[in-house]
């Protein structure tokens, strides 16, 4: 099981998550729906530690192996950014892929309603985003910020940096636990 091999099979597609157990086969989630590769075999602690290794560094792994869990970011060579996630489930690894958008959408390509563009405009506020794991939130926080840095300077304070928004006048600060 080669871990680039699968990752470029979820990005084609278009899986938000690729998640990854031993003795499982490997699942993707496209719209919401979990979706098996029925195509592979069911996958091997040697599969996952394999994985592990080639999209981590050394720093990392000890970190993992003293705290049984780690969250991080790994971006392949095509540019495509990734939320990684190591964990050890029932004492075995367990492995899940956020594959993010390589491009920033638009407010309009969100089909987010006008307030969104409204908001972004204003000359002062706090903009707060929430909403349960896999509902948008980090994609609107960063086609809001897209608007906003074309003239403001922007400073977010996410528990991670998950999204590179680019310009030229932008603080994002992150958290002691990254």
């Amino acid at each position: 099981m080669d871990i680039f091999e699968l990752l470029a099979i979820a990005k084609s597609n278009n899986a938000s998550d690729l998640h990854l157990s031993v003795d499982s086969l490997p699942l993707i989630r496209v719209d919401g729906k979990l979706k098996r590769f029925d195509n592979f075999d069911p996958l091997t602690i040697a599969d996952l530690e394999v994985a592990f290794m080639r999209i981590t560094t050394m720093d990392k792994l000890e970190k993992f192996q003293k705290e049984l869990e780690l969250d991080f970011q790994y971006t392949l060579p095509d540019g495509t950014c990734l939320r990684c996630s190591a964990a050890q489930e029932r004492g075995q690894l367990s492995l899940a892929f956020r594959i993010l958008p390589a491009t920033i959408p638009t407010i309009d390509e969100l089909q987010l309603p006008e307030i969104y563009k409204k908001l972004s405009q204003l000359e002062r506020g706090l903009i707060i985003i929430s909403g349960p794991t896999g509902s948008g939130k980090t994609t609107t926080q960063a086609a809001i910020s897209s608007i906003l840095m074309k003239i403001k300077h922007v400073i977010s304070s996410p528990w991670k940096i998950r999204l590179s928004i680019p310009t030229t006048i932008s603080t994002q600060r992150l958290s002691s636990g990254s």
